[in-house]
């Protein structure tokens, strides 16, 4: 009986640490030619499969992705984009 008392009180701190988790609003991926075969989101760099493993994460949680990737863009698109 114990073993179970012990185990919901471990479920219930870990529903409140959950909960009072923020989510970032969105999470920006970049990429570019200079970092090769990786992603980088908030400074740390992520592999391929890594990066899809929580794209899948993120999706369930619903925050929004945004791709940043300069090879996908030219600088006179941005600065029609300005005017």
């Amino acid at each position: 009986m114990r073993k179970y008392l012990k185990e919901i009180k471990e479920l219930r701190e870990l529903k409140e640490l959950l909960s009072n988790r923020s989510m970032p609003e969105f999470i920006i991926v970049e990429g570019n030619n200079d970092l090769g075969e990786f992603f980088q989101i908030d400074g740390e760099l992520f592999s391929d499969i890594e990066l899809l493993e929580n794209l899948k994460k993120w999706h369930e949680w619903e925050v929004p992705v945004i791709i940043d990737n300069d090879a996908n863009r030219m600088l006179s698109e941005d600065v029609n984009r300005l005017h």
